[in-house]
């Protein structure tokens, strides 16, 4: 199951990095929240079948909890970022969580190569965790290999275009620039 919250969340950041730019404390955020965008188990039934299981309800209402606390984190970091915005009286929608309507009210052409893009970026940052250092869901950012890592600008530019109403042209062009990474 892909999970829209934190990517919503995840454009709002990206419109403020834009505006005041990013540090490692915010790539390593990044990192963790786009890693745990899709569930393992949803992701390999919807690459096998293009369709979401039955099961997808219960995994949702199970990582409800770390979906809160994710985009928290995201929302905390956003309004550190860009102060301004969160008590703003005419916001201008840069930093804004978009509407998860954005990905789920398409057509099933779009929707799936949007779903694509979004499995291939989190399997993207699950490599870039192996290759700093532990794995899995979480890296060790303190380890040698992380020593000189960043995040690559393409996560963003990968999240900034899923904000986006493209044509699904864009967003294959953006899926394999994520490929291209491994």
């Amino acid at each position: 199951m892909i999970n829209y919250e934190i990517i919503a969340a995840l454009v709002g950041l990206t419109g403020a990095i834009v505006n005041k730019g990013r540090c490692e404390e915010t790539d390593k955020l990044v990192l963790e929240a786009v890693a745990g965008m899709v569930y393992a188990e949803e992701r390999d039934n919807f690459r096998e079948t293009g369709n979401r299981s039955a099961a997808e309800e219960s995994v949702n209402q199970i990582n409800k909890k770390n979906t809160e606390e994710m985009v928290e984190r995201i929302h905390k970091e956003r309004n550190r970022l860009s102060p301004g915005c969160a008590s703003c009286g005419s916001p201008c929608g840069n930093t804004s969580d978009v509407k998860i309507s954005l990905f789920t009210d398409c057509s099933s052409d779009k929707r799936k190569i949007k779903d694509e893009l979004i499995i291939g970026l989190s399997e993207a940052a699950k490599a870039d965790f192996d290759r700093i250092g532990n794995g899995g869901s979480s890296a060790n950012f303190d380890s040698p290999k992380a020593e000189k890592w960043e995040l690559p600008e393409l996560y963003y530019r990968a999240i900034t275009i899923l904000g986006m109403d493209c044509d699904a042209d864009r967003y294959e062009e953006m899926l394999g620039e994520i490929q291209d990474l491994s």
